[in-house]
């Protein structure tokens, strides 16, 4: 009797190790059959659409471009496992070198620019778009309220205009002041917000408007508009740089990947989204 109940007993632990064993390697296989990407909130959607080209050379192959997390939360990803490339939109900062696990790579650079859901809204001098985000009781010309959407204070966005339009940083950092106006978290928040608010004023990306194919009209400030062609020709001054970073030692389908989107195929495609590529 004691017997069958320790034949019994061993039965039934190896059946439970042989589980363990197999759901390790049904992991280990969908780990190795899946390309993890995330970070920053402005490229993603870009990266998702030039994933789909890259994994049809790669049958097999699962590209999961996860929801905005950030640029330091990309980074966090990607020193625990959870991702196998991170997107930011700055550089490894110093305490994030020290790791030497870590690589970056500048893969795209993109004009930054004041948007709104306004139909109607052509452009604005730097003069008016300043009074449009510090005055509380500012319109559009047909009278529309202007509603400003802010971003938190250390957003890359606002580092790219502090550096570009110094005065018009400023009138960010002045109207986060004022209670009455929302603070998105993330660029889709940011997006959405715009586009649900009529006569939104807040900032973003190229890349993000047309990659995700908003409803927000771009705004060209004193006449020159935020195009690639102006970035690249130094007319539009307001830019920033988006990053891929790996781990050094990362497979070769990361490494495949990282060539991909810093090839002449992938450059094509990154600029009729928004962006001028940077391989």
């Amino acid at each position: 009797m004691i017997r069958q109940s320790i034949a019994r007993a061993y039965r039934a632990f190896a059946f439970l190790a042989l589980m363990i064993v197999f759901s390790l390697i049904l992991d280990s296989y969908a780990s190795a059959h899946a390309l993890r990407v995330g970070g920053t909130g402005g490229p993603l959607s870009a990266l998702r659409q030039l994933g789909v080209a890259f994994s049809a050379d790669h049958p097999g192959l699962t590209l999961r471009v996860l929801p905005s997390m950030g640029s330091c939360g990309g980074i966090r990803a990607l020193l625990d496992g959870a991702l196998d490339v991170a997107v930011t939109a700055r550089p490894l900062n110093a305490g994030e070198r020290t790791q030497a696990t870590l690589v970056e790579i500048p893969f795209a650079r993109t004009p930054v620019a004041l948007v709104t859901s306004h139909p109607e809204a052509a452009g604005l001098s730097l003069d008016a778009a300043i009074h449009m985000l510090i005055d509380p009781q500012a319109t559009w010309p047909d009278g529309t309220p202007v509603r400003v959407i802010l971003r938190p204070e250390k957003e890359s966005d606002y580092r790219a205009i502090e550096a570009a339009l110094p005065d018009l940083h400023r009138a960010f950092r002045d109207t986060g002041q004022r209670p009455d106006v929302p603070v998105a978290a993330d660029d889709q928040m940011n997006a959405e917000l715009a586009e649900m608010m009529q006569g939104s004023l807040t900032v973003a990306t190229l890349l993000q408007v047309q990659s995700e194919g908003l409803s927000l009209r771009v705004l060209p400030i004193d006449g020159v508009a935020p195009t690639l062609p102006n970035l690249d020709a130094g007319l539009y001054p307001a830019g920033k740089t988006f990053f891929l970073v790996v781990r050094r030692n990362a497979d070769d389908v990361v490494q495949e990947f990282v060539d991909f989107l810093r090839s002449r195929d992938a450059a094509a495609r990154l600029r009729r989204l928004g962006a001028v590529p940077l391989g």
